[in-house]
């Protein structure tokens, strides 16, 4: 009797569970497509001399930076792809914003390329990435 009375439970439960990981989805794409509408005005704009910032992008609940990279600083990040990926964590989980976006749920993705479109690195982040 415990087994049906708790399998009837859990039936009864699902529905509600989906919808609210449903409205979660729903609230972070929201969320993203907001930063990212903003985050786009004046694009593109220099970020240094050799960066880029071309704007951002949304996929569910990733949040996707595209940034174009130099010929110069290209060839740096692919020589030293860890010490790439080192620079990027510190400024994603030092800064505010982006650390409240990976603990509502956001992926933070980072892609960069060459002017010519060549693809030189993908980061993705997650709130673990932070110790979050």
């Amino acid at each position: 009797m415990l087994g049906k009375c708790s399998l009837l439970l859990v039936s009864l439960m699902l529905p509600s569970l989906v919808q609210a990981a449903s409205l979660k989805d729903y609230n972070i794409h929201q969320t993203l497509q907001t930063v990212a509408k903003k985050s786009n005005v004046g694009v593109p704009r220099k970020i240094n001399a050799d960066l880029t910032d071309n704007g951002y992008t949304v996929q569910d609940n990733t949040l996707i930076n595209h940034i174009i990279v130099s010929s110069k600083q290209a060839a740096e990040m692919r020589k030293y792809p860890k010490t790439m990926r080192h620079q990027l964590t510190l400024s994603v989980c030092t800064n505010q914003g982006y650390r409240d976006l990976l603990q509502n749920g956001a992926i933070l993705n980072y892609q960069f390329t060459e002017k010519n479109k060549k693809p030189i690195a993908e980061e993705l982040f997650f709130a673990s990435d932070c110790g979050l």
